[in-house]
């Protein structure tokens, strides 16, 4: 059996972590937030990615157009060449930090307002945190008609080296894992997916990688795939370079909830697609199986939804 993990999200980036509202919000309205996400979440050295940070401003009864909202993003100093469209680089900044100002102004009442950040991922293989704040005025119950009122978030991405042979991750629409061979029996990669427009992205950000099987019945590796909200499918394709039956004994399955969903290693046939195009009511379908030498190649459709699937055979 094949595995291919795919975990959907309430947002373009991954699971969403909002700050809660400054006062109790009344029923059918939603209180101030910010948050800072850093994508892709999984990097490889040298490509680029992307730092967003979005506010949102305060809706419901008593709520108005937030005012003086400026949005500060500090990037660590390994995270290289940053450059922002919208913001500019301002000084001081903490030590050990780049940061940028975006002057963004007024923000009305249940809108939001994003900035972005991009960069490009060191050599040295490391956890990066990039941190932001929002600070704004008036037009919120929280603040009342005047004062300033501050948010805070943190982003997280992990750079790993260009031989990783279990992660894998760019700016681009495309990425992979090295290919097969010695130890390494398994290589996941990801190509033509696009970002929606409605996203607003500076670029599309994917990540492939292999996880260990630990889904009864899965004989292979998990293999996973993350990429945001796309209009199309992008195409994944599954690389074993042996197996342990027979390939027309052998399923590929989908783990739709993997990995951070309600039992996540449940697993499910993967439906074969219809005419080369996702069936009716599909995120995911198995393009093509054939076998390659004394191994097998998976070939998969999947539409992003802000999260990363998972696939697997057995």
């Amino acid at each position: 059996m094949f595995v291919f993990r795919w975990r959907a999200c309430s947002s373009w980036a991954g699971a969403r972590s909002r700050w809660p509202s400054l006062e109790p919000a009344e029923a059918g309205s939603a209180g101030d937030s910010f948050e800072v996400l850093v994508q892709p979440s999984i990097l490889t050295a040298g490509q680029q990615g992307f730092v967003k940070g979005e506010y949102s401003a305060a809706s419901g009864p008593g709520s108005g157009t937030a005012t003086k909202v400026v949005m500060t993003l500090d990037l660590p100093v390994a995270l290289l060449s940053p450059t922002s469209s919208n913001c500019s680089p301002s000084t001081p900044a903490p030590a050990g930090f780049n940061r940028f100002r975006c002057d963004i102004g007024n923000v009305k009442a249940g809108k939001s307002a994003t900035r972005f950040v991009r960069f490009t991922a060191p050599s040295t293989p490391a956890s990066y945190t990039a941190n932001g704040s929002v600070t704004f005025d008036n037009g919120s119950t929280g603040a009342g008609g005047g004062g300033v009122n501050t948010l805070a978030d943190t982003g997280q991405t992990a750079v790993f080296a260009a031989t990783d042979t279990s992660r894998a991750g760019s700016c681009t629409g495309s990425a992979s894992t090295p290919p097969t061979g010695g130890h390494d029996l398994q290589r996941t990669s990801i190509s033509g997916a696009t970002a929606a427009a409605s996203l607003g992205l500076p670029c599309t950000w994917v990540f492939v990688g292999e996880d260990p099987a630990g889904a009864s019945g899965l004989l292979t590796p998990i293999s996973f795939a993350g990429l945001p909200l796309t209009n199309t499918p992008a195409t994944v394709v599954i690389d074993f370079s042996s197996l342990s039956a027979p390939l027309s004994t052998l399923q590929v399955f989908s783990l739709p909830n993997y990995p951070d969903g309600p039992n996540p290693l449940t697993k499910v046939v993967l439906p074969a697609c219809v005419s080369g195009s996702l069936p009716a009511g599909q995120t995911t379908c198995l393009l093509s199986l054939v076998p390659v030498g004394a191994g097998a190649r998976a070939e998969i459709l999947v539409k992003g939804l802000g999260g990363d699937p998972g696939w697997g055979m057995g």
